[in-house]
C-alpha cells in the first residue's frame, strides 16, 4: 500500500498479499470521477463486499476489482501487521448520485489520523471511519 497524497509520494505504508493465504480477505478497490474536477476523484478501499455494491450502486463507484489480501481487523491486528486507518472528506454535493463526493484518506499512522481529523483546516474535514484491515509491515 503506497501513501500518496496531492503533493506526491510519501512512500510506503504497508504490504498487502498478492495471493489469498488462510485466515485473509479481498481488500476490494473501487473508483470514483466525473472526468472534469480532478479534485472529486476518488479511490475506495474495504474489506466488506456489502460497501463496495453500496457504493456501486447507490454512489456511482466503478469496481476496479481486488488490490490484495488482507489481514481483517478484529478488534487487534496480529503481530507483523499494522491498522490501515480510513477517513472521509465530503468536498462538494453531486446530485447525479446523490450525496456527496470527495475523498478517502488511508493512513498506518496514529498520529497522522488523529492530525487529519483535528487539525484539518480545509474547506470541509475528515471524518474517522475506523481501522479498515491489518496490512503488513
Amino acid at each position: 500500500v503506497a501513501t500518496t497524497t496531492y503533493n506526491g509520494d510519501q512512500g510506503l505504508a504497508g504490504y498487502v498479499d498478492t495471493t489469498q493465504a488462510p485466515g485473509e480477505v479481498p481488500l476490494y478497490r473501487l473508483y470514483y470521477g466525473n472526468g472534469s474536477e480532478p479534485w472529486q476523484d476518488d479511490h475506495f478501499y474495504t474489506t466488506s463486499w456489502g460497501e463496495a455494491s453500496n457504493a456501486v450502486n447507490s454512489f456511482g463507484y466503478g469496481y476496479e476489482g481486488v488490490a490484495g489480501y488482507v489481514v481483517p481487523f478484529n478488534g487487534y491486528c496480529p503481530a507483523g501487521t499494522t491498522p490501515l486507518y480510513r477517513m472521509w472528506a465530503a468536498w462538494d454535493s453531486d446530485s447525479s448520485v446523490g450525496g456527496w463526493v470527495g475523498d478517502h484518506f488511508y493512513t498506518t499512522d496514529w498520529s497522522e489520523y488523529s492530525a487529519a481529523r483535528d487539525n484539518y483546516t480545509g474547506i470541509s474535514y475528515f471524518s474517522q471511519e475506523g481501522v479498515q484491515a491489518c496490512v503488513y509491515q
